[in-house]
């Protein structure tokens, strides 16, 4: 009887640690879902973010333009909750392999340095994505923080030359520089992303942004040729659509 008593308490505590385990790695599975549908609403919220600073840009009207900073202020307040939760979650990730990791009593010395070693990954600094960093750095610019924007995106493009939004990142220096009225340096950016990323999506932009920096500058023929270039050459793109307002605002036809 003894002895079946002792069965039936292993037993027990073998099933609770079972189950103990099962449930924590469900709920790491539930914490990976959540971290993946986070980052595809952090992309696409990004692209709302930079379609409506082109709209911005091109406003006809002050009334216009702040509807518009209104609404770019909503989504980035949203995006940066985003980023915030995200981080959360991967926090709670690491308590719970953490906590997992404690109750693994090591009973070896290959077992004991796997324990090390996952303590050091664990409460090693926390590793930022080069997404949030360039978020980090928009999130500057469209708060008007132009200076602290350019040092931020020269930043992301000096440690990731390599990232696939370098190219948007060339863009956004440029525009704090037309922010800024220095319409030159703004062109200086806006020619990188047309003679280096000839794929960025952030070509339309560029060409129409520049032609305005060269009509700012006085140089109507360089403003007439590069809004031209976008109705020809991306003729069903918004920006072509303001680039013949232009055309027209201006009288550059």
């Amino acid at each position: 009887m003894k002895r079946l008593f002792l069965i039936f308490i292993v037993l027990l505590i073998f099933t609770g640690c079972v189950t103990t385990n099962k449930h924590t790695t469900t709920k790491e599975q539930y914490y990976q879902a959540k971290i993946t549908a986070l980052e595809n609403q952090i992309q696409q919220l990004q692209k709302k973010i930079d379609l409506l600073e082109t709209k911005k840009n091109e406003a006809k009207s002050e009334s216009e333009k702040n509807v518009i900073l209104s609404e770019l202020s909503t989504l980035s307040s949203k995006q940066q909750e985003n980023i915030n939760y995200l981080e959360q979650i991967k926090k709670d990730i690491y308590e719970i392999k953490s906590n997992l990791n404690k109750n693994k009593t090591p009973k070896t010395y290959e077992d004991y340095r796997k324990k090390i070693i996952y303590k050091k990954k664990i409460y090693r600094k926390k590793v930022t994505k080069p997404a949030d960093i360039y978020t980090s750095c928009y999130n500057l610019y469209s708060k008007g923080k132009f200076l602290s924007a350019e040092k931020c995106f020269n930043k992301f493009i000096s440690k990731y030359p390599k990232n696939d939004l370098v190219a948007n990142a060339y863009f956004w220096i440029g525009e704090t520089y037309f922010e800024r009225k220095n319409y030159s340096k703004a062109i200086d950016y806006y020619d990188i992303i047309l003679t280096k990323f000839l794929n960025s999506e952030k070509i339309p932009s560029a060409l129409l942004k520049e032609g305005l920096a060269f009509y700012n500058l006085n140089d109507r023929e360089g403003a007439k040729i590069f809004l031209e270039k976008v109705i020809s050459d991306y003729p069903s793109t918004p920006q072509a659509t303001y680039a013949k307002k232009y055309l027209y605002k201006y009288n550059l036809k």
